[in-house]
């Protein structure tokens, strides 16, 4: 899809800086940023990350059958392995 970065900052209501520090690997993407993302790109969540691509998968296909208190509950979960992983 060719979309810019200010266009696609716009759709998803993040920040250029915001999404160019993703692109360099500064900043580490919340579960709603991936969700934000791929809706405005029309493709699975997935396909965002590099590796394990079926397991995130199911995770995403698991969670979005859990309440609004589930789904936060997983992505506190997430976010928090996100940050274990950059202090290795």
């Amino acid at each position: 899809m060719g979309i810019s970065l200010r266009e696609l900052a716009r759709r998803a209501q993040l920040t250029e800086g915001f999404l160019s520090q993703l692109e360099r690997g500064k900043r580490l993407p919340s579960f709603d940023t991936i969700i934000k993302l791929s809706e405005v790109l029309g493709v699975n969540p997935s396909t965002l990350l590099e590796e394990g691509l079926n397991e995130v998968d199911l995770i995403f296909k698991a969670a979005s059958n859990l309440s609004p208190e589930g789904k936060k509950a997983v992505a506190s979960f997430i976010e928090f392995l996100l940050k274990e992983e950059t202090k290795k």
